[in-house]
C-alpha cells in the first residue's frame, strides 16, 4: 500500500501562541490572573480563526490600541475604529492576519498581561512593496519577522482595554524571507479568500 506523505512545511505555526498560553494558564493559581490570561488566549484564538467579530468580543467597550512603531502611536482608538482596523486594514487591504507569535515570556498581574516574543507574519508582495519598498512581484509571499512586546491591559471584568504594541526590526533586511510554495500555510489562502469576499 502506498503511503501518502504530507511534504508541506508551513513557515508559521499559528497555534504556537495558544499552546504557550495554555501551559501558562494551567500553572496559574490566582483566579484573577487566570481570567486575564484566558482573555488574551481567547483573543489570539479568534485571530487564528480569522474571526474579527470574535476578536471584538474579547474587548472592553473602552478599548484603545497603541501601536508604537519608532516612537509613533499608529493604533486605532475606540471599538468602531478597532473593528475597521481589523476588517478593512488587516484583512481586506493589507492581509496581515496570519501570524505566529512565538512567545518567550508571559507576565500577568491584576491589571495587565505582558507578552514578549518573535512575531512572524505572512504577507504578500503588494504589502511588502507598498510599505517597505521591497523589490518584488505582487504574487510573491514573504515571512516578515520582528520582535514584539505587547501589554494587554484589562478592565474589572478581564476584558481587554486594548493592546499596547512595541515592535522592533520590521524594516530590517533580515526581517524578510521569500517563501516557497510548500511553505505557505493554508491559513494564508483562507485569508485571501476572506479578503476577496469583503
Amino acid at each position: 500500500m502506498q503511503q501518502i506523505v504530507d511534504e508541506s512545511r508551513p513557515a508559521v505555526d499559528t497555534g504556537k501562541m495558544l499552546r504557550f498560553l495554555d501551559a501558562k494558564i494551567e500553572h496559574t493559581t490566582n483566579a484573577r490572573h487566570r481570567r486575564n490570561l484566558e482573555t488574551v488566549r481567547e483573543h489570539m484564538y479568534f485571530e487564528r480563526l480569522l474571526d474579527p467579530e470574535g476578536v471584538m468580543g474579547t474587548l472592553s467597550p473602552k478599548a484603545n490600541y497603541k501601536l508604537w512603531v519608532d516612537g509613533v502611536d499608529r493604533g486605532p482608538k475606540g471599538v468602531e475604529n478597532i473593528r475597521s482596523w481589523y476588517v478593512d486594514q488587516n484583512i481586506r487591504r493589507q492581509k496581515t492576519f496570519v501570524i505566529e507569535y512565538a512567545l518567550e515570556r508571559v507576565v500577568v498581574d491584576d491589571e495587565v498581561v505582558v507578552t514578549e516574543g518573535q512575531m512572524n507574519v505572512i504577507v504578500d508582495g503588494v504589502y511588502a512593496k507598498n510599505f517597505y519598498g521591497r523589490d518584488c512581484g505582487p504574487d510573491d509571499i514573504f515571512l516578515q519577522s520582528f520582535r514584539q512586546v505587547v501589554f494587554w491591559p484589562v478592565d474589572a471584568d478581564s476584558k481587554l482595554l486594548g493592546e499596547d504594541f512595541y515592535t522592533n526590526g520590521m524594516a530590517n533586511e533580515g526581517a524578510w524571507r521569500k517563501l516557497e510554495a510548500d511553505e505557505i500555510p493554508q491559513d494564508w489562502y483562507d485569508l485571501v479568500k476572506l479578503s476577496n469576499s469583503l
